[in-house]
């Protein structure tokens, strides 16, 4: 055994919850900065996880890390290697693919209801979840799908792609299974600041919602990170 590699993007996105639950598994893995050092070999790790973070997918220029995380993805899709891309993460994965990028005008922020589709109620990433369930959001950018993704998750009208699988085993995401409670609450706070530009009721009902959906959240999201571990064979 190897482990997972883990790509973070933003001091402020670590990999909360997904960390507990690998140490609690006893699953190796390391966490590369991104901003701070080149990335590992992906044939070195078993999985590949990339975080979130605020940055457009796309721009390249501004955060030339964003590159070398594709090229990383592409690899571990064309391999079958397992790879998880979260928010950010997942639009990396959905463009270095193929997909296109849509830079948002406005922010899904909070516990959002979310539907598997069909295909997302027989994939084992989601293998024992709830059909329908909320989700914890925080961005701002949206995709298309890849050709040949399969879409796993239906969300409101007009709030884009979800969640998808390409090949075997890559996945991307729009929202956090990373977010542990301690992590959630720093968020609400950051959150409250100005420069978020979050609308005021986003925020109130996202702390409103906090007690009544995040214990269930985290059964949910603890239960997707056992069974990524499971499809990687960890």
């Amino acid at each position: 055994m190897v482990g997972i590699l883990i790509v973070q993007n933003s001091p402020t996105a670590p990999e909360g919850e997904i960390g507990t639950v690998l140490e609690e598994s006893g699953v190796r893995y390391e966490v590369v900065r991104a901003w701070r050092r080149p990335l590992p070999d992906a044939a070195d790790w078993d999985a590949v996880i990339v975080l979130g973070g605020g940055q457009h997918a796309a721009d390249e220029s501004a955060h030339p890390y964003l590159a070398p995380q594709k090229a990383l993805l592409r690899e571990a899709v064309a391999a079958g290697r397992p790879c998880l891309g979260i928010c950010l993460g997942g639009q990396l994965l959905a463009h270095a693919l193929g997909a296109e990028l849509t830079r948002g005008t406005s922010t899904e922020f909070g516990f959002q209801a979310l539907t598997l589709t069909e295909d997302g109620r027989s994939d084992p990433l989601f293998a024992g979840l709830a059909p329908e369930q909320r989700m914890f959001q925080w961005h701002a950018d949206s995709f298309t799908l890849p050709p040949g993704a399969r879409p796993l998750v239906h969300a409101e009208p007009g709030a884009g792609e979800q969640a998808f699988r390409v090949g075997r085993r890559g996945y991307g995401v729009q929202f956090h299974p990373e977010l542990s409670e301690h992590l959630l609450h720093q968020w609400l706070a950051a959150a409250a600041t100005p420069e978020e530009r979050i609308p005021p009721e986003a925020l109130a009902r996202a702390i409103a919602d906090t007690d009544r959906h995040y214990p269930e959240y985290r059964r949910q999201i603890r239960r997707l990170i056992a069974n990524f571990l499971t499809l990687s064979e960890l």
